[in-house]
């Protein structure tokens, strides 16, 4: 049987007036036993709302019936998929895909924060490269309004990062990943390494104080995490306070 996602299931349910039992059949090759699932997830999309039934399909087949195996692949899946990078600066342009994707990216923070053992080996390499394609950016230069304390000019507000609606989730899984039990340095040593290290600091030249806040807290969880790296840390630091 096909995987299918909770956004495929939403899809499904709203299809008007067309037998939805044999869409299902055909499009995604379903066994005796998952029609019968299916029925049950129908009827209570008859007696619940939308809300409460995508949370019982989520723990239904992510916690119960998915294997372990299926479960790495489908994480991988879900971290590909939040690899699409959006345009913010447009702020009417795919708002659907831009809202699928905020909802995929909350889905995998509550996955590794609720399940035991997901980090597994294969997972590294696609979590390290989903965090870079959508945190690791060329920052606009910093304007003038930047350098107004060394001025004695009162500060502005300051620019905001457009695409905060999902590098704040990406900030927060990265911090949940690294604060998890089963994260393994040992294994994420081969792709958090000095390179991604400065490219975070980089970052640091963000004007949003909220990106600033979590880049804090994710070097200090890397420092204390990745003894290999600690010297490197502190000689960039010195080299960033010597600009």
């Amino acid at each position: 049987m096909n995987f299918i996602d909770k956004y495929s299931l939403i899809r499904i349910l709203e299809i008007p007036k067309i037998d939805k039992l044999t869409f299902i059949l055909y499009h995604y090759d379903i066994s005796l036993t998952s029609i019968i699932e299916f029925s049950i997830l129908f009827i209570l999309k008859i007696l619940i709302n939308y809300k409460i039934l995508i949370i019982y399909y989520y723990y239904y087949y992510y916690s119960l019936e998915t294997p372990i195996g299926q479960q790495e692949k489908l994480f991988i899946e879900k971290l590909r998929q939040c690899c699409v990078l959006f345009d913010f600066s447009d702020c009417v342009s795919d708002l659907k895909s831009k809202e699928i994707k905020r909802a995929c990216l909350n889905e995998i923070v509550d996955y590794i924060t609720v399940t035991k053992s997901c980090l597994t080996e294969n997972v590294y390499p696609e979590l390290v490269t989903m965090i870079s394609i959508n945190l690791f950016r060329i920052l606009p230069p910093i304007g003038p309004d930047s350098l107004s304390d060394e001025i004695g000019v009162e500060d502005e507000e300051p620019t905001l990062e457009a695409t905060w609606p999902h590098t704040q989730i990406v900030y927060e899984f990265f911090l949940r990943c690294l604060e998890s039990h089963d994260f393994q340095p040992n294994i994420a040593k081969k792709f958090i390494d000095q390179k991604f290290v400065l490219q975070l600091l980089d970052l640091f030249d963000s004007e949003d104080p909220r990106e600033r806040d979590f880049l804090k807290t994710i070097l200090h969880r890397i420092y204390g995490k990745f003894l290999g790296l600690r010297a490197f840390i502190r000689k960039q630091f010195n080299n960033i306070f010597l600009r």
